[in-house]
């Protein structure tokens, strides 16, 4: 989650998370009972810094997924002495955490990129360990320009951003059902009168600061439950040599089995449960299914029996989104190479949200995000053409563009076969208790991780690494 964010929306959403919600009409979450009882989603978590628990009955545990959510199960169970295998589908570990070294030899993030908030996060906790470079981010250094590369004033947006959120947050406790967070924009921004003209610019900024925070378009998104979550204090920091190096770290000395695509899973309480893949089967006391949301609701994956109604509604009612990026790689600066960010203030641009990589590489290259309303548009399109679409934006700002244009890379992270997206959303209808539904274990021998599991911190790589901790630490306690 949270890619990129306006420092006002930021602090607005902070503000009004804590506001009134839980007298609204939808009554209290668990989270915020939880929070009202002084055992807080973080205080419940499973840190990876407790004394070890050794196994008492040595089992042989299966881990479908070697992403962020499988790697981090397996290497609790390992240590604690179980058989572990992990079986990955693609042919490298990561899931949607992927460092790529295509463009110049220089490792860039196509799928997660940033720890948001290193205070108490479990990921900045092993970075810390393993001696992991990072550097920070600073969401205020952003440039905003106009479509035709006119600098354009930030504060006039930002304001009229945050009286829309808060006409949304008003409007949402009135709710009697859950709709579209478009339903409600739509609503508070006839109740603002806002000009056409500005609310181009303001729709950007909703792309930038919502669409591309949630991985989700505004017509994608439940109303009332879009911004459930929890969120971390201190700085927000990049991998300059990749995320990667994080699960790398992780998964050393385990079992991990690339090119496993699991069809099939048959369970028993009593038999265990068998797996089967185009080319084995496997056979284990439990299994851990860490594969994404977006490949639960392909069902892509056949269950025997076959998933219970309430985990099946779960699956269905949670949405999965894409948030996608268009690296470009040039062979000099024509931007300004100091300045982090820079955003397009208007909607009718495809690419509104741009993060100089110069600063961090020392290597001219530009990222874009593309997500939201524009998810489905882009990735029906050719890499080529996605590529330059993004360069005929940058080529009405800036002069030197096609000239100096080396190679690109664009990600469609919605049609990836291993994950049909980038990660969970509350989709209209959806709620909270949808998420501890997909997370409950049936039979005591199939358990699910992930960060669609989660309800304190979902869509994020620390949520994934929490829930497989969960898992493991549930195992280890039976």
């Amino acid at each position: 989650m949270a890619e990129k964010q306006y420092t006002a929306f930021i602090k607005r959403l902070n503000a009004l998370k804590q506001s009134a919600k839980s007298n609204h009409a939808w009554g209290m979450s668990r989270r915020d009972f939880l929070h009202m009882a002084g055992i807080g989603a973080t205080a419940i978590a499973i840190s990876k810094f407790v004394p070890k628990v050794r196994a008492q009955s040595p089992k042989t545990i299966i881990v479908i997924g070697a992403g962020a959510s499988g790697i981090a199960a397996a290497n609790e169970l390992h240590y604690a002495g179980h058989s572990v295998i992990v079986l990955e589908a693609r042919d490298r570990i990561g899931g949607r955490v992927w460092t790529d070294t295509r463009l110049d030899n220089t490792p860039l993030d196509l799928g997660a990129s940033w720890i948001h908030g290193i205070t108490g996060n479990p990921i900045w906790n092993l970075a810390q360990e393993y001696g992991i470079t990072t550097r920070p981010t600073d969401y205020d250094d952003t440039l905003l320009y106009t479509p035709t590369g006119d600098e354009a004033d930030s504060d006039t947006i930002d304001n009229l951003l945050d009286e829309l959120l808060s006409a949304i947050d008003t409007l949402r406790q009135d709710l009697d059902t859950d709709t579209s967070l478009r339903d409600i924009v739509n609503q508070a921004i006839n109740e603002l009168d806002i000009a056409d003209a500005t609310r181009t610019a303001l729709e950007a900024a909703l792309m930038v600061s919502i669409e591309n925070e949630y991985g989700n378009s505004l017509e994608g998104l439940s109303a009332y439950y879009w911004d459930e979550s929890d969120e971390f204090d201190g700085v927000d920091v990049v991998f300059p040599n990749g995320y990667g190096e994080v699960f790398a770290k992780l998964a050393e000395g385990l079992d991990i089995r690339l090119n496993q695509v699991v069809t099939e899973i048959k369970y028993t309480a009593d038999a265990g449960v068998t797996l089967i893949t185009a080319n084995e089967r496997f056979s284990a006391d439990k299994v851990i299914l860490t594969v994404p949301l977006g490949v639960l609701k392909r069902d892509t994956i056949a269950f025997s029996p076959p998933l219970p109604q309430n985990k099946q509604t779960a699956i269905n009612r949670l949405a999965m989104g894409a948030l996608n990026k268009v690296y470009l790689l040039f062979n000099t600066v024509f931007w300004d190479e100091e300045a982090q960010f820079f955003d397009i203030n208007d909607a009718r641009v495809g690419f509104v949200d741009w993060i100089n990589f110069y600063p961090l590489t020392n290597k001219p290259i530009l990222m874009a995000f593309y997500s939201g309303r524009e998810q489905s548009r882009l990735e029906a399109l050719s890499e080529d053409a996605i590529i330059a679409e993004a360069l005929g934006v940058l080529g009405d700002l800036f002069d030197g563009v096609s000239e100096s244009f080396v190679r690109g890379i664009a990600t469609r992270w919605g049609q990836d076969p291993f994950a049909y997206g980038s990660y969970s959303s509350y989709g209209v209808g959806s709620e909270p208790s949808d998420r501890e539904a997909l997370a409950e274990s049936l039979g005591g021998v199939l358990y699910f991780a992930g960060e669609a599991t989660r309800i304190d911190h979902p869509g994020t790589v620390h949520g994934a690494v929490w829930s497989g901790w969960a898992v493991a630490e549930t195992i280890l306690g039976e």
